[in-house]
C-alpha cells in the first residue's frame, strides 16, 4: 500500500513551525552520512531569528513527506530587492555556504528533488542556489533555460593512512622550506601556541571578534564594503551559533588560532562535519605578515583536520596558496534562476557581469601596454581621483611617444654627403 503514496509538499512559514521540525530534520540528518555545518538545524535556526527576520524577510522552508516519512528539507527564505524577490537560502548573509536541499538517500530521492525545485520556482521571482555539491539543481520550466550557471573548485588535502608528517613530505619542497622558515621565525619572536574553541569557547568567542576586526580593516583600507563583515551581522552570527552547539558535538564550528606570547596573530572559524574540516573564513595580522603566521596556521588545520580523521576542505575559490597543500578538488554548482518576468532583469545583469569579466581579461594585455599607471593605480586600490590622475599621465606619456605616430617621432638622419 505504501507504494502508492505520493510525495507532498509543504511550505513551513512561521517560526513555531520550524521549531516544529527540530527532531525531524535531526532524524534526516542521521540518514544523510555527509553534511556540512550549514546544513544543521541550528545553523538555520540561527540565521532566521538573528539575520533574516530582523531584515524583514519571509521564512519559506520547503519540506517533501511521503507519508509520515521526511524526505527533503529545504531551508529558503525571500527577500525583497530593488524591484523583484529573491529566495536565496537561510545563512550568514555572506553566501559562501555549500548551500542545497536536505534530501534523504533512496528510490524516492530524485523525486523529492524535483518537486521541491518546481515548488521553489514559484517562491519568488528569482531562485538563488549556491554552492550546491555534485550535480546541479534540475531546474526547468519556460525561464529555466535563462539562468545564470557557474562553479566553484574547492581544493581537498585528503587524510593519508599514514599520518600527517608522511603527507607533508609529498607536499613541494618550495613550501616544505617555506613552512620551516615561518615556524623559525615565530619561535625566535616568542611563545607560539595554537589553540581552539575545543574545550575553551571564550577563545573562540575572543578569536570572532578578532577575525572580523581584520577583515573591517582590511575592506577600509581597499575602500570596500561586505555587508555581512562590515555591518558586524556576521559576528553576531557565529558568537550566537558558538552558544547554541553543544559540547562535544559532531558536526561543529571550531574556531582555532595560532598565538604569539598569548596575542593572537592568526585564525579561523572551521565547520567540522563527519567527513571534512572546512576552513570557512580566515583572517591574519597583516602587521607581522613576514613571520608567515597565516601559512603556519593553515598547516595546523591540516594537520588537526587528520588529527581527527577528517578531510581537510580549502572551500570555494582555487587559489595557488591552497594548491599547493590539496590534493584533489570538489566542484560545486550555483544558479540563480528567473522565475517570472520580473526576474529577468536581475539574472541578466549577472550574464553581464561576468562577460564583462572576461572581456576585461582578454583586454588586460592591452591594458597593461596603454594604460600601466592606471592598472598600477587600482592594484593599489587609489580612490578614483587618482586613478584618473593616472590615466592622464599614462595619455600624456602615450602621445609623447616617439612611437605613438609620425608627427611625434624624431626626423630621419641626414645622408653624409658623397
Amino acid at each position: 500500500m505504501d507504494s502508492f503514496i505520493r510525495p507532498a509538499v509543504e511550505v513551513v512559514r512561521s517560526t513555531a513551525e520550524l521549531d516544529a521540525l527540530e527532531s525531524g530534520w535531526g532524524e534526516l540528518l542521521d540518514a544523510v552520512p555527509d553534511h556540512s555545518l550549514s546544513r544543521t538545524f541550528l545553523y538555520n535556526r540561527v540565521a532566521w531569528t538573528h539575520l533574516a527576520e530582523p531584515r524583514g524577510a519571509e521564512l519559506a522552508v520547503i519540506t517533501v513527506r511521503r507519508g509520515a516519512e521526511l524526505l527533503l528539507i529545504w531551508p529558503l527564505h525571500v527577500e525583497r530587492r530593488r524591484g523583484h524577490t529573491t529566495a536565496a537560502h537561510l545563512g550568514n548573509r555572506s553566501t559562501q555556504e555549500y548551500a542545497a536541499p536536505l534530501v534523504r538517500p533512496g528510490e524516492h530521492a530524485a523525486e523529492a528533488l524535483e518537486l521541491a525545485t518546481a515548488h521553489a520556482t514559484r517562491l519568488a521571482d528569482v531562485l538563488a542556489v549556491y554552492h550546491q555539491p555534485e550535480a546541479p539543481l534540475p531546474v526547468g520550466g519556460r525561464l529555466g533555460s535563462l539562468a545564470f550557471a557557474s562553479t566553484t573548485s574547492s581544493p581537498l588535502a585528503v587524510r593519508p593512512a599514514d599520518g600527517f608528517d608522511a603527507w607533508l613530505a609529498t607536499r613541494p619542497q618550495k613550501l616544505r622550506w617555506e613552512m620551516r622558515r615561518n615556524r623559525r621565525r615565530l619561535q625566535k619572536a616568542g611563545t607560539v601556541a595554537f589553540r581552539s574553541s575545543d574545550g575553551d569557547p571564550a577563545f573562540g568567542h575572543r578569536a570572532v571578534d578578532w577575525i572580523f576586526a581584520r577583515k573591517r580593516e582590511w575592506l577600509v583600507r581597499r575602500h570596500k564594503t561586505t555587508p555581512w563583515i562590515s555591518d558586524g551581522s556576521g559576528e553576531v552570527f557565529f558568537h550566537e551559533l558558538l552558544d547554541g552547539t553543544p559540547a562535544g558535538a559532531a558536526v561543529r564550528p571550531l574556531v582555532v588560532g595560532v598565538t604569539l606570547d598569548d596575542e593572537l596573530i592568526s585564525a579561523s572559524v572551521c565547520y567540522r562535519s563527519g567527513r571534512a574540516l572546512e576552513g570557512f573564513v580566515m583572517a591574519f595580522d597583516e602587521s607581522r605578515a613576514s613571520l608567515g603566521a597565516g601559512n603556519v596556521l593553515i598547516e595546523e588545520c591540516v594537520r588537526l583536520a587528520f588529527d581527527l580523521g577528517l578531510d581537510f576542505d580549502f572551500r570555494i575559490d582555487a587559489f595557488d596558496y591552497k594548491l599547493r597543500w590539496a590534493d584533489r578538488g570538489t566542484t560545486h554548482h550555483t544558479r540563480f534562476v528567473p522565475c517570472t518576468v520580473r526576474g529577468l532583469a536581475p539574472v541578466a545583469a549577472r550574464h553581464a557581469t561576468r562577460a564583462y569579466a572576461e572581456l576585461k581579461r582578454a583586454s588586460t594585455p592591452l591594458l597593461t601596454r596603454y594604460v600601466p599607471g592606471v592598472l598600477s593605480a587600482r592594484a593599489r586600490h587609489e580612490p578614483p581621483r587618482r586613478v584618473a590622475a593616472a590615466l592622464v599621465q599614462d595619455v600624456r606619456a602615450r602621445l609623447l611617444s616617439p612611437r605613438s605616430g609620425d608627427a611625434a617621432a624624431p626626423p630621419p638622419a641626414a645622408k653624409p654627403s658623397g
